[in-house]
């Protein structure tokens, strides 16, 4: 074949394939059109709560003396350390589950400038951190009754503080529930639009939050799960 054919039979085949290129052409874009619009999509959220109730407390117990001698207050802080202490067992409340905190101490001097005795001011406490919750509810009820055994008590011994630990034990019905209500509002979704509802193409559980004041044992426990799912015409 001579220079001149060869020239020819390239063109020819060139244009053969344009002009496939062309008559495909409809059909790639009816094809990628079609795939386009069979992933129809919804996007959804479901709620889930809880309530719960805490089932960990911090329950402080600080004292205060005031002493014109230094060791005369220590001594008095050890004393009623151990009326407290003995006060917490009684109410079945276990050796790990108490701890104290280290006596702090200040001085300042009596009379309006300054100019009288030396006074040593010194706090201490003992403090519960259980999961025993109804020893620790009794505990907290009882704290007249360190008053009326003359113990100076203060502030500190009410700023009890409650915790809920156990977000593991629930969180898998809390997931499950919140995915089954988002589908229920998806399949409003599908219903209003003339569709039925696919599967699952996308789900997200969401972040779980702990709601409620910390001196407060009820709590509410909630998660947003976001869902996306297939829409069938």
């Amino acid at each position: 074949m001579d220079g001149k054919s060869l020239i020819v039979s390239s063109l020819l085949l060139g244009a053969c394939f344009i002009a496939g290129m062309y008559t495909l052409a409809p059909t790639l874009e009816m094809t990628a059109k079609h795939l386009i619009e069979s992933e129809r999509l919804v996007t959804v959220k479901g709620l889930a709560e809880r309530r719960v109730k805490a089932d960990h407390v911090y329950i402080p117990i600080g004292y205060s003396v005031k002493s014109y001698s230094h060791s005369d207050g220590l001594q008095m802080i050890d004393a009623y350390r151990a009326q407290v202490l003995e006060h917490i067992k009684r109410y079945g409340i276990r050796d790990n589950d108490i701890g104290f905190s280290m006596p702090s101490m200040y001085t300042f001097s009596e009379g309006s400038n300054g100019t009288g005795r030396q006074v040593y001011s010194i706090s201490a406490g003992v403090y519960v951190s259980t999961d025993n919750m109804e020893a620790a509810e009794k505990l907290k009820n009882s704290f007249y009754e360190l008053m009326n055994a003359g113990i100076p008590l203060t502030d500190q011994s009410w700023d009890i503080r409650y915790t809920y630990n156990g977000l593991n034990d629930i969180k898998p019905a809390m997931v499950e529930e919140a995915t089954r209500n988002a589908r229920e509002v998806a399949e409003k979704f599908a219903r209003d639009s003339g569709s039925s509802l696919g599967k699952i193409k996308t789900a997200n559980q969401g972040v779980f939050s702990i709601n409620g004041d910390d001196k407060d044992p009820n709590k509410l426990v909630r998660v947003v799960s976001t869902v996306q799912f297939y829409l069938n015409d």
